[in-house]
């Protein structure tokens, strides 16, 4: 569970975790998004248990205290975004493949979720419209085709990568201190 904030009548508001295969923070500049997926990753350093993916469309240095602890990250370069896609599309693949043997059914949110073993792959994808927007890219056939592949890769994990708790896998994190997680 992520703590979200404060309702309108003051009560503390928390976001379940288990099978969530995406989340969309959206709004205007200025009004805390960056602030809101910062509490959430400082929410689940803590725990080995959840490894971060962190693509930065504007490559202006918002994820860049996050780096050491993600398991990949990269820039506003089509290229570098598509091989982390690639690499995360490829773990959700071993995961879907190898599932039943590491957890004894298809579904690891029902054996209690993620574990250090099998962690949470929380996938950040700033400024989406650097990878996925393929009108600015009309008429480069070589960038146009790259973003089509992030599209493709995104839209998998998203519709696919439920079951096996996030779609990648862990980068052992110094400092990491090992506690039971409520997901």
């Amino acid at each position: 569970m992520l703590y979200v904030g404060r309702d309108d009548f003051g009560n503390d508001r928390y976001l379940p975790l288990r099978g969530l295969t995406g989340i969309c923070v959206s709004g205007l500049p200025g009004y805390g998004k960056t602030s809101l997926i910062a509490s959430w990753l400082c929410q689940l350093t803590s725990t080995p248990a959840a490894q971060f993916s962190l693509l930065d469309g504007k490559d202006g240095g918002d994820q860049e205290p996050w780096h050491e602890r993600s398991w990949r990250h990269c820039g506003d370069q089509l290229a570098d975004a598509l091989d982390v896609l690639e690499d995360q599309h490829a773990e959700m693949r071993r995961r879907l493949r190898n599932i039943v043997s590491v957890c004894g059914q298809r579904n690891a949110w029902n054996v209690g979720g993620p574990t250090e073993d099998l962690p949470l792959l929380v996938t950040v994808i700033d400024e989406c419209q650097t990878y996925l927007d393929l009108a600015q890219h009309k008429g480069d056939r070589a960038l146009e085709g790259l973003a089509r592949r992030c599209v493709a890769f995104v839209g998998e994990l998203i519709r696919k990568g439920r079951q096996a708790p996030g779609c990648g896998r862990s980068r052992p994190s110094a400092g990491l201190s090992a506690r039971r997680w409520q997901w």
